[in-house]
């Protein structure tokens, strides 16, 4: 399948650029959870969210490695947000398809990381981060697999 968009050469560098920044954002997940001692940050009631960031973040910026991770899941979301933005402009439906899930999936994974750190490190919010975070690698390595065909 040949693209003949002028904007397939960025999107594909930007896919690279997601699948090397999730392979990052993996292994500074795996040091976080199996070397460093997070406290339980457990923000409950309703608009908990905000109140529960501040305190996060003082954490985060406690300890180096998970601080990178929290700046990495930003960056991810938001290179998610940009890779969208590009597909809409290559004007392909079915990258269109693959940028949006994989916009969903990171933001799913962000969403497990978030409630995994505010709610008491439940089992099922760093299961939401896993497959969160498969499914955005697939997406994206799909994504550079079809732009490169």
């Amino acid at each position: 399948m040949t693209h003949k968009s002028p904007l397939a050469s960025p999107v594909r560098m930007m896919a690279v650029m997601m699948i090397i920044a999730l392979l990052i954002q993996f292994l500074l997940g795996m040091y976080t959870n199996l070397f460093i001692a997070l406290p339980r940050v457990t923000v409950q009631g309703t608009g908990a969210l905000m109140p529960g960031m501040g305190r996060m973040m003082s954490v985060g910026f406690s300890d180096p490695v998970f601080m990178v991770h929290m700046i990495v899941g930003m960056l991810l979301a938001l290179g998610a947000i940009a890779i969208v933005i590009m597909a809409v402009r290559v004007k392909q439906i079915p990258f269109m398809i693959i940028t949006v899930i994989g916009l969903i999936s990171v933001l799913a994974a962000g969403y497990g990381g978030l409630t995994f750190f505010m709610n008491g490190q439940h089992n099922s919010a760093s299961y939401t981060m896993a497959v969160g975070w498969l499914s955005a690698f697939t997406t994206y390595f799909m994504a550079l697999r079809a732009l490169s065909g």
